[in-house]
């Protein structure tokens, strides 16, 4: 789940330590949305960052989760 968001940031010159990546964050969303990805992988590509963001500031590797912010996308009952 990790991958589609570094390949995102590598094409744009930052990297998961790059400061004030709430706006990349933002538009990666919106990326997978226009490539139809469906509501549950967004959602589950978005708890992966969170998690991930959660690690990297516990291990000391950022100052700010700019996940925080990010809402999960809603999923409709099946």
């Amino acid at each position: 789940d990790l991958q589609d968001w570094l390949d995102f940031l590598e094409e744009r010159g930052r990297t998961v330590v790059s400061t004030s990546l709430d706006s990349a964050l933002s538009l990666f969303m919106v990326s997978l949305h226009d490539r139809g990805m469906s509501p549950r992988s967004m959602a589950r590509k978005s708890s992966s960052l969170k998690g991930f963001y959660k690690f990297l500031l516990r291990e000391g590797h950022v100052q700010e989760d700019p996940t925080e912010l990010l809402e999960r996308p809603k999923i409709g009952r099946a």
